[in-house]
C-alpha cells in the first residue's frame, strides 16, 4: 500500500515526518537487521585498525603534557624547543588521522547499509512491488562504489555539505532514468539543501542527544569504565573488551539512528523528486527535446500512466509513481 497518496498536493514537513514514521513502523523488522550489521561492523573494523594509532597517542600524552606545562610557565615561549614542537605536531597528526579514519569507516559502512535498503523503501513508499532480498541484490552494483566513495570519506570531514548535496545518491543510483553519471549530476539538484539537513537533524538530535546520552548514562551506572582502564585496554591491545564496550555504546545508533534516518529520507526524497520533475518540465521550451506521441490506456475507472505504466485511480494532473505531467490527457 502506497503512503504517497496525493501527488497533486504539496506535503508539508509534518506530513513528511509522519509518513516517514509510518514507513519505519511498517518496515522496521525487515530493514533493521542489515542496518544493524552495517552499523556494528565498523565498530569492530575501527578498533582493529585504529587501536595502534590511539596507543601511540596515549604513550605520547606524558610528553605533550610536559610541553603544555612548559608553555604555561613560559612568558615568552623561549623555553620551547624544536623537539617540543615536533612532539606536539606528531601528537596532533596521530590523533587527527585516527579520528578521520574512524569517521570515514563509520560513515562508509552506514551509508552502504542505508543505500542497500533505500530504494526498497522508496518502492514500498510509492506502492510498487518490492522484495527486500531482490532489491538488496539489485542494489549491489558498481555504482554503489561511487556512492560510498562520495558519501563515506567526504562526510567524515564535511558532513553537512556532502549530506545536503549528495545524500539522494542512495536513491538515484538505482533509478533507471538516471543512467551513466546522471545519478550524480542530478541528485544534488533534487530538493532543498536545508530540508535535507533538517531531516538529518531530527534523528541526530532525538537519537544522539537524547536516547544515546540517556543510554550511555545507564551503561556508565552499570559498568563504569574510567579513562585509565580504557587507555590500558588500548595500550595492551585488549580488542575483546574494546569491542564489547564500544558495541554497547553504539547500540542506539545501530538500532534507531539509521532506520529512522533512511525512512525520513525516503519520505522527503519522494516529495522532492515529484517537485523536481514538475519544475524540470517547466524549463523545457518546445523544440528543445524530442516529443514522442504517447497513448494512455483508459480503464473503466482511472487509467494507466503512458510513461511508466502505473495504474491511476481517477484523473490526476501528475502520475503518483513517476511524477510525469498528465495534463495532455485531461
Amino acid at each position: 500500500m502506497s503512503l504517497f497518496r496525493d501527488s497533486s498536493d504539496k506535503r508539508g514537513i509534518l506530513d513528511i515526518i509522519r509518513d516517514g514514521l509510518i514507513l519505519l513502523r511498517n518496515n522496521y523488522i525487515k530493514i533493521v537487521l542489515p542496518l544493524f550489521l552495517f552499523s556494528m561492523v565498523p565498530i569492530i573494523v575501527n578498533i582493529l585498525l585504529t587501536t595502534e594509532l590511539e596507543a601511540i597517542a596515549i604513550n605520547m600524552e606524558p610528553y605533550v603534557n610536559a610541553v603544555y606545562n612548559k608553555l604555561l610557565a613560559s612568558e615568552d615561549f623561549s623555553d620551547i624547543t624544536s623537539a617540543d614542537l615536533s612532539i606536539i605536531i606528531q601528537y596532533f597528526l596521530v590523533t587527527l588521522i585516527a579520528l578521520l579514519l574512524e569517521n570515514m569507516i563509520l560513515f562508509t559502512f552506514e551509508m552502504c547499509g542505508i543505500s542497500l535498503v533505500a530504494y526498497h523503501l522508496y518502492k514500498k513508499f510509492t506502492g510498487q512491488d518490492a522484495d527486500l532480498t531482490e532489491d538488496i541484490k539489485k542494489a549491489l552494483n558498481y555504482k554503489l562504489i561511487i556512492v560510498l566513495l562520495i558519501l563515506g570519506p567526504f562526510m567524515s570531514v564535511g558532513l553537512f555539505v556532502v549530506f545536503g548535496l549528495f545524500i539522494y545518491l542512495i536513491f538515484t543510483y538505482n533509478i533507471s532514468e538516471y543512467e551513466g553519471s546522471e545519478f550524480i549530476k542530478k541528485s544534488w539538484k533534487i530538493g532543498s539543501f536545508f530540508k535535507k539537513i533538517l531531516i538529518f537533524l531530527i534523528p541526530f538530535i532525538s537519537i544522539h542527544l537524547i536516547i544515546d546520552i540517556a543510554f550511555g548514562s545507564i551503561i556508565d551506572l552499570i559498568w563504569n569504565i574510567d579513562y585509565e582502564t580504557y587507555a590500558y585496554w588500548i595500550t595492551t591491545g585488549n580488542y575483546g573488551m574494546l569491542i564489547l564496550y564500544e558495541s554497547l555504546g553504539g547500540i542506539a545508533r545501530a538500532l534507531l539512528f539509521c532506520p529512522l534516518l533512511v525512512c525520513l529520507l525516503t519520505s522527503q526524497f519522494t516529495e522532492d523528486l515529484k517537485e523536481y520533475k514538475k519544475e524540470s518540465h517547466i524549463h523545457y521550451p518546445m523544440g528543445e527535446r524530442e516529443i514522442k506521441p504517447r497513448e494512455s490506456f483508459q480503464l473503466k475507472e482511472g487509467m494507466y500512466c503512458p510513461f511508466c505504466g502505473a495504474q491511476i485511480s481517477g484523473r490526476q494532473p501528475y502520475c503518483p509513481k513517476c511524477g510525469e505531467s498528465l495534463d495532455f490527457i485531461l
